[in-house]
């Protein structure tokens, strides 16, 4: 019930434009790096259509990021469940919503390259709903993608300043 509340909380009005804009903060810092291994450098980053399950720790050996505990609490509470992503999106030509045959190819095992529109594809991201510190001026955002034919995991810390979100660090890990 509480989270419920918490998520419907966070795209009301105001939460839904801070949710918004720590996640485009944390997505333009991503594709703009050149060390998530991205299927092509130039390409776009397709969004999965729903938010990803958060329910793992944050004990990752080799973190740059020190991540509060009460904002990986918080980020698990409000990802207990898949919820739509597109009202947490905003428009960019760096990133879009996955579209239904966006990842159609001849090979089922492999992923392919372009989109059905013929758009070279940088990778897939699975996205989460952004958890805040009490104060309301950190947030800790994470997704999901993929590189290779593997997944990893990208976190975000954000702090809020003069009206806009920041990185204040990320890291980033790669599973084999």
């Amino acid at each position: 019930m509480v989270v419920a509340l918490a998520f419907a909380l966070s795209l009301s009005g105001c939460g839904k434009s801070r949710d918004v804009e720590v996640i485009a903060a944390a997505l333009e810092d991503f594709t703009a790096r050149s060390d998530t291994m991205p299927y092509h450098e130039s390409g776009i980053t397709l969004i999965e259509a729903q938010t990803s399950k958060w329910v793992q720790g944050m004990g990752e050996s080799g973190a740059k990021c020190v991540v509060p505990k009460e904002l990986h609490d918080r980020l698990v509470a409000l990802n207990d469940a898949q919820r739509p992503v597109a009202p947490l999106l905003a428009t960019s030509k760096k990133w879009r919503l996955i579209q239904p045959n966006d990842l159609k190819g001849d090979d089922p095992f492999l992923f392919p390259d372009k989109t059905s529109a013929g758009d070279s594809i940088r990778t897939v991201v699975r996205l989460s709903i952004p958890a805040y510190s009490e104060s309301g001026d950190a947030a800790l955002v994470m997704f999901s993608f993929g590189w290779s034919i593997h997944s990893a995991t990208a976190r975000y810390v954000l702090k809020s300043s003069g009206g806009s979100w920041t990185v204040q660090c990320s890291d980033l890990f790669f599973y084999v």
